[in-house]
């Protein structure tokens, strides 16, 4: 191998070719390689090893590129026809079989509906002919009889313009007489507004002279008030004093009182608790008593019944004495009652006597303004008796003098709206009555012919359709169980159990084919995902091979 152009490079410049190891040759544009045997002089290089498959087209040697080959269509591996060839056998070809014969059926039984149509068809054509020629009759009917009812609808709308062009004349008339009317009443409403406000303005100021004295008075007395009531509140100090030293003195007394209470009671009471602690001793003996035996129990008995006899004598001893000291102490204790009674009776008849006297005092201005304000009051009443009295003769005259006249012509205006009012209600109730009678008569006249032909003509067809009708229908249900019958009969022996079994069957073989298919797909499925590991594992191989070829078979 020669040496590369001049360079930096690991090689050392006294080195001769071929002397020593193989080393590693670095060129100006060139990457480091491995030195392999084929570098060494005299040694040989293995043939190239091509693992693309190729279908018997051998390159030649010499050819520097090889020619690029199209691979082949891909292909079903020859172990899954054999199970496809066997499921179109047993699938495919039966479901083509039946699908075949129920076809031939469908179109039997179409051309046998066709034969069994036929006469049906012709029935109904003679059964619907009256059906036909009757609604022409009857249109034809109505285009004669719709020129009167038009000719009559034309002249009720004639005849109903004219009365609305009447009525409409006679509402702007009464229009204009209600204006002729409101117009005057309008303007006495006006002169009856403008009296009564000067009315009112004239009462109002009459209001206010009549009011000034009550106002005088009144300010006179909330002037008068406060000093009242100062003399009123001294005049209650003055009369209270009495019992508020009353008051004092007994607050005063209230703790000697308790305390001769309290020693009363303790005097009471000093018995009463001798008697408890002797119930307490007495409880005490029962105790040990009751320990004894039953037979000195008597005793006991005995000697208690003497022990509650000295008691009950020693007892009963000081509330004797006490009760002769109460019966002494009787007399002084009324004398001392009867005293404190008159002493409280002269208090009230005092009290009484000076609230009597307070009551004549402080009445006696009182019964003073009272006196003064009804002799104000009776030289005040006879000026406004006076006063309304004009003024109700003053209302009489504006009445007679303002009102009267207009109170006249109303009533004449009522008597003459009653007068025109009943002169309408004639006039409309003559013009009703003559257009009815006209109307009648036009009823009479256009309703006749009408009525004839519906009693004549009509009704007559009518009967005659009906009739034809329930005879038609009872030839068609004859004719339905004559014809239909058999058909029925047929459809429901013959074609519908080859109808459930020819149900039965594709249902059983849409199953077998949709299990199939399945199958198949599942199989392809398996078999892609086969081919896909098998692809990867040779892949994986000559990569392998290829990079242990380029280490040089390490």
């Amino acid at each position: 191998m020669t040496q590369g152009s001049s360079g930096p490079g690991p090689v050392g410049d006294g080195q001769a070719e071929g002397s020593g190891p193989p080393r590693v040759v670095l060129g100006k544009d060139e990457r480091p390689r491995e030195v392999t045997d084929t570098d060494v002089p005299g040694a040989r290089r293995p043939p190239d090893v091509d693992l693309v498959k190729r279908d018997g087209v051998v390159p030649h040697a010499s050819a520097t590129e090889e020619p690029v080959v199209e691979d082949a269509p891909p292909q079903a591996p020859g172990w899954l026809l054999w199970p496809l060839r066997v499921i179109a056998f047993v699938v495919v070809v039966p479901f083509q079989l039946v699908r075949g014969a129920v076809l031939a059926v469908w179109g039997g039984i179409k051309a046998f509906g066709r034969v069994l149509l036929a006469p049906l068809t012709g029935i109904w054509r003679v059964i619907a002919w009256p059906f036909v020629h009757l609604g022409q009759a009857l249109r034809w009917c109505g285009r004669v009889l719709a020129w009167p009812f038009r000719q009559l609808w034309r002249g009720l709308v004639w005849l109903a313009r004219k009365l609305g062009a009447g009525l409409r004349a006679l509402v702007r008339g009464l229009r204009w007489l209600g204006r002729m009317l409101v117009w005057p009443a309008a303007q006495l409403w006006r002169g009856l507004r403008v009296l009564g406000s000067w009315l009112g303005h004239g009462l109002v100021l009459l209001g206010k002279g009549l009011i000034w004295p009550f106002a005088q008075i009144w300010r006179g007395l909330r002037w008068l008030g406060p000093w009242l009531g100062r003399g009123i509140a001294m005049l209650g100090r003055a009369l209270a004093w009495p019992f508020v030293k009353l008051w004092a003195g007994l607050r005063r007394l209230g703790p000697w009182m308790r305390s001769v209470l309290r020693a009363c009671g303790a005097v009471v009471a000093w018995p009463f608790r001798q008697l408890w602690r002797g119930l307490g001793v007495l409880g005490r003996g029962l105790r040990i008593v009751g320990r004894t035996a039953l037979h000195w129990l008597g005793r006991a008995f005995v000697s208690l019944g003497h022990a509650l006899a000295w008691l009950g004598r020693g007892l009963i001893w000081p509330f004797a004495q006490l009760w002769r000291g109460l019966v002494w102490l009787r007399h002084p204790l009324a004398a001392i009652g009867r005293g404190i009674a008159v002493f409280f009776v002269a208090i009230g008849a005092a009290l009484l006597w000076a609230g009597r006297m307070s009551a004549l005092v402080l009445a006696w201005p009182f019964r003073q303004l009272w006196r003064g304000l009804c002799w104000l009051g009776r030289g005040v009443r006879a000026p406004l008796v006076w006063a309304g009295g004009s003024v109700a003769q003053l209302g009489r005259w504006i009445a007679v003098a303002v009102v009267w006249p207009f109170v006249r012509v109303g009533r004449g205006m009522r008597k003459g709206g009653g007068h025109l009012g009943r002169a309408l209600k004639s006039a409309f109730t003559w013009a009703g009555s003559r257009a009815m009678r006209v109307l009648r008569w036009l009823w009479r006249v256009v309703a006749w012919p009408f009525a004839a032909g519906w009693q004549y003509v009509v009704l007559p067809v009518g009967r005659a359709v009906r009739e034809a009708g329930r005879w038609a229908g009872r030839a068609a249900v004859k004719v339905w169980r004559v014809l239909v019958w058999p058909v029925v009969a047929a459809y429901r022996a013959v074609l519908a159990p080859i109808g459930r079994a020819a149900k039965s069957a594709a249902g059983g073989v849409g199953r077998a084919a949709r299990s199939a298919v399945r199958a198949t797909r599942r199989a392809a499925a398996d078999t892609r995902a086969a081919i896909r590991e098998a692809r990867t594992s040779v892949a994986r191989t000559v990569k392998d091979v290829a990079r242990s070829m380029r280490r040089g078979g390490r």
